[in-house]
């Protein structure tokens, strides 16, 4: 059931052009719609990934399809409640689970192996990650130069996480040229990878604080994203609070009138690099694959 690299995906081009479609439409209320993105459409754009399921049945296909999205949403859903992903993050990496279960080889570029069979999705979320952390990374660089001027901004324990980091790549760096494993290409990606986790690690907290707000509690809406860290601690557990705003946590925030509570108004879109690792994963499938030249 699991070794499925040479299998052909039923009805392939119109599960790629609704893949496409929908992922789309769900860019632009991202982007133009203050990130509010119709519940309507997401269930509407759920519905038709599994009735194609449905309509072009195969027993491993379908299956592997259906596991494959009970497990993504799982996973995305409590990233959702957890505030670190939006909730229709979650709809629609689901929906992509359910309609593209393998690689589509319709738009793939360049041929991979075929002895992996690793849900289609996984290539889609790294690459999806990836083009996030690079719009990070140049949306960033002001606020990580201003932090630099700025006594105590950057903290001890970050700088020392990031050292770990290098130090940990460097160890294994030093094994991988002695075992000749590793192509000079992957070892650029992994290394480009690297600094980028050392980066974010050394100016998290600076990035953080560019993205947050203070603001009075009756000002804030349900779906909302709390910096509780960065909150009083007594007033966080006096009104239990969380980093996830729903409509039970609101009506206790219009209890707190004299301290304002902390509120991340800046976050970025994150549907829009949905599309692009989407695009980039069709064309060229796993980015890891890619840069390693096939191991």
């Amino acid at each position: 059931m699991f070794l499925l690299s040479e299998a052909t995906l039923p009805m392939e081009g119109i599960r790629v052009a609704t893949a496409l479609a929908g992922v789309a439409i769900g860019t632009y209320y991202d982007l133009f719609n203050k990130k509010n993105v119709p519940e309507m459409f997401l269930y509407i754009f759920l519905a038709i990934a599994f009735i194609l399921n449905v309509v072009a049945y195969d027993s491993t296909i379908s299956f592997y399809a259906i596991g494959t999205a009970v497990l993504v949403f799982a996973a995305f859903y409590l990233l959702y409640k957890t505030g670190q992903l939006g909730g229709a993050d979650a709809y629609i990496m689901t929906a992509l689970a359910l309609l593209l279960p393998i690689q589509p080889k319709g738009l793939l570029l360049i041929a991979q192996p075929s002895f992996l069979s690793l849900p289609f999705i996984l290539d889609i979320i790294l690459a999806s990650g990836i083009s996030f952390m690079l719009y990070m990374l140049v949306r960033s660089i002001p606020v990580a130069f201003g932090s630099l001027k700025l006594p105590g901004k950057l903290e001890r324990k970050s700088i020392f996480g990031a050292f770990a980091i290098v130090l940990a790549f460097g160890i294994f760096s030093v094994f991988a040229a002695k075992s000749g494993f590793v192509s000079i290409n992957y070892f650029l990606f992994l290394s480009f990878m690297v600094l980028l986790c050392a980066y974010f690690t050394i100016f998290k907290n600076a990035i953080n604080d560019s993205m947050l707000v203070w603001v009075e509690g009756n000002k804030v809406e349900a779906e909302d994203i709390l910096a509780i860290d960065k909150m009083d601690s007594q007033i966080v557990k006096e009104y239990s609070l969380s980093r996830l705003v729903d409509e039970k946590m609101l009506a206790r925030l219009k209890g707190i009138k004299q301290k304002k509570v902390a509120l991340y108004a800046h976050l970025p879109p994150f549907i829009p690099h949905i599309l692009i690792g989407l695009l980039v994963s069709l064309f060229f499938g796993n980015i890891v694959l890619l840069f390693s030249g096939g191991f």
